[in-house]
């Protein structure tokens, strides 16, 4: 009994001598403290680094020398360390009571680099606006990106005036006109850092496409930065093995909004109603009205040899000229790969459209409206030592069209305006119809008789770049040079086919109904339609003097880039200088076949401490030909504050709702060269 009461005893003990061991744990958990330094990779120390309890809001941030010191609330403590640019760690503190902790860069973070003009930054650091649009969303079979990227941007907006197979580049705004005196309100292009369209490229090469949008984005690019810029880089090479890759697409595409035409009985009722109210006389009886459903099936017909479409005709002009769908199709082929001194990424793609007018096949020639496009893009880089890059691109494509002479515009207005009852597509002896010759023309004929044109364009890109870093010394560190000289050609040939249609009408006499009588019509003989001449011609093609256009341009660039941290400061700067030379090679003017040259210095400089704050100032100086010489250059400055407020130790509390926060003020001038006359305004030169 008392042995049993014993060990009870000793039981009871040693439970509570756990209890008051565990007890104690928890109590010198939480009531402890635990210091240590964080630094990156390098062993330098980072200052404003977020130091929390897990699961708790306690925590706190590094100090000036990377050390932070944290008291602890919880039982098993785990220490959330994050730091923008940086991968975020989870450190279990147990005993410890100095915690040192190694972050890793994380290049898919804030700290990636993005465009900005005349090179790149930081992402975190930039202050302008601007925007950066995924390449996944332009990939689509369209023969223009300017159409691509409609709706996709904010403060972009692209609308497209033609849906003609390789004329439907839309304009682009970015942020609205710039301008409501004619002058161009389209932003400047650069592709791979020369001014070039963009319109003519395979979506499949695209790397990145930027959009700067104010003053403090643009202002390096002076005058030609005014409505803003687009900023395209094509695919560079990639180390790793060849990368092949292959894509097809193919759409349809309609119009966006197809209007509803009245019929030829509803168009005759309402013509007669306006024409009633205001003169109190009928356009067509009721005998006409009734002859014309004859015609078309809509009543018994006892006389189909006067009762006819010819006749009396009801034509859908639209649905007649136009299909309800139009075709196109794009394919591309890529290789991508190298190694580290030297990689390449090269393609080939073909795009191909076929428009919504109909093929009419008993002509003599296509009606269809076709666009064929084909590209290449070759880019090759190579590292002949580790401090020198030199990038090397050609690029180019060859196009041909085959168009009516007559504009989709043109032949939708038509549609629109030529009344449904008026005349037929064609007469019985298979020539255009038509009721004089003052008349408006037959649509049909705009389309089928009117002749067509080929055009033929092709455009051939190069550029090349060297950089070298200049880091040689500890004074020079983070400084590197770069220059860059591209060629680009540009040939463009219209061969234009007219046909001088002839146009005849019936040469029957009606009665006072609007109705035709039956004996004048016909020939007594052969019984074939009498007709009248409108116009006399042959209905023969001539091929009319071609129309060229040639250009050539040359870009040439030097530039100084700076960009270094010391400890939590970090200071960028770029000096740059370029020149760019045009030479339209078919002017028909003295003043057209000059050259056209524009010259620029830019400078950029940018400060941000401990990734919180930023300051950056930009100036552009541009010279313009357009002016007279006393006057070429202008002086364009823009500034940017930017507070990364999310990178404060007080948003600990709120950092898991909102992982990154920045207010921003930009102020500066832009400027524009794009007065109409060029040297005119200044130049004693007057014609006439």
């Amino acid at each position: 009994m008392n042995l049993f009461g014993m060990k009870k005893h000793r039981i009871r003990s040693l439970w509570l001598l756990l209890l008051l061991l565990t007890c104690s744990v928890t109590v010198w958990a939480q009531g402890s403290s635990v210091t240590g330094r964080v630094s990156d990779e390098k062993g330098e120390l980072l200052i404003g680094v977020s130091v929390q309890e897990k699961g708790t809001t306690n925590g706190t941030i590094t100090d000036m020398n990377g050390q932070y010191t944290l008291k602890l609330s919880t039982g098993n403590p785990i220490l959330l360390i994050s730091y923008i640019g940086y991968k975020p760690q989870e450190v279990e503190v147990a005993k410890q009571k100095i915690v040192d902790v190694v972050l890793v860069e994380d290049v898919s973070s804030l700290d990636e680099v993005v465009v900005v003009g005349y090179g790149n930054q930081r992402k975190v650091s930039v202050v302008g606006a601007q925007s950066t649009m995924d390449v996944k969303d332009i990939k689509m079979p369209a023969a223009s990106l300017s159409s691509a990227i409609s709706g996709r941007i904010a403060g972009v907006v692209a609308v497209q005036r033609s849906g003609e197979p390789g004329h439907d580049e839309s304009d682009i705004w970015i942020r609205g006109l710039s301008s409501l005196l004619g002058q161009s309100s389209s932003p400047l292009v650069l592709v791979d850092g020369v001014e070039r369209s963009f319109n003519n490229i395979d979506p499949e090469d695209i790397e990145s496409f930027t959009v700067l949008k104010d003053a403090s984005a643009t202002a390096v690019y002076g005058v030609r930065g005014a409505n803003g810029v687009v900023i395209v880089k094509t695919k560079p090479g990639k180390v790793g093995k060849p990368q092949f890759s292959v894509d097809y697409y193919e759409s349809f595409t309609r119009l966006t909004k197809k209007v509803d035409m009245a019929d030829a009985y509803t168009y005759m009722d309402a013509r007669n109603e306006a024409q009633m109210n205001t003169s109190g006389t009928l356009k067509y009886s009721a005998a006409y009205i009734e002859a014309t459903k004859k015609a078309n099936g809509l009543l018994p017909n006892d006389n189909p040899r006067l009762y006819n479409p010819y006749l009396y005709p009801a034509i859908d002009w639209a649905d007649n000229l136009f299909n309800d769908w139009g075709h196109n199709r794009r394919g591309n082929i890529n290789i991508r790969g190298g190694v580290p001194n030297a990689n390449y990424y090269a393609s080939l793609s073909y795009y191909g459209e076929t428009g919504m007018t109909r093929n009419f096949k008993l002509e003599n020639y296509n009606t269809q409206m076709k666009y064929d496009r084909y590209n290449f893009t070759s880019n090759l880089n190579l590292k002949p030592t580790s401090e020198t890059t030199v990038d090397l691109g050609f690029s180019g494509y060859l196009g041909q069209g085959h168009y009516p002479q007559s504009s989709t515009s043109s032949l939708y207005a038509a549609c629109m305006d030529v009344n449904p009852v008026i005349y037929p597509l064609l007469l019985p002896n298979g020539t255009v119809s038509g009721i004089n010759s003052q008349q408006k023309f037959n649509p049909y004929g705009l389309l089928a008789r009117g002749g067509y044109y080929d055009e033929f364009s092709s455009q051939l890109n190069s550029n090349i770049r060297v950089k070298q870093d200049l880091d040689f010394w500890k004074w020079s560190k983070g400084l590197s040079a770069s220059a860059m000289v591209a060629f680009d050609t540009y040939n463009s040939r219209k061969r234009k086919y007219n046909r001088n249609e002839p146009m005849y009408t019936f040469a029957g006499k009606t009665d006072e109904n609007g109705i035709w009588i039956e004996d004048t019509l016909f020939d007594e003989e052969t019984g074939d339609y009498l007709y009248s001449v409108l116009k006399e011609a042959d209905g023969s093609l001539s091929l009319q003097t071609p129309e060229q256009w040639s250009s050539r341009t040359v870009y040439t660039e030097a530039s100084l880039n700076y960009d270094r941290s010391f400890g939590a400061h970090r200071v960028g700067g770029l000096l740059l200088y370029n020149q760019k030379v045009y030479w339209d090679l078919n002017a028909t003017d003295v003043i057209g076949g000059m050259p056209y040259k524009q010259r620029g210095f830019a400078g950029r400089a940018t400060y941000s401490w401990n990734d919180r704050y930023f300051a950056e100032f930009n100036l552009g100086i541009n010279g313009s030909e357009n002016f007279s010489p006393g006057k070429r250059y202008g002086v364009f400055p823009a500034f940017g504050l930017g507070w990364a407020v999310s990178n404060e130790s007080f948003w600990n509390p709120v950092r898991k709702y909102i992982s990154f926060l920045k207010f921003r003020y930009t102020d500066g001038w832009v400027g524009s060269d794009t007065a109409t006359g060029r040297r005119f305004m200044y130049q004693g030169v007057f014609t006439g």
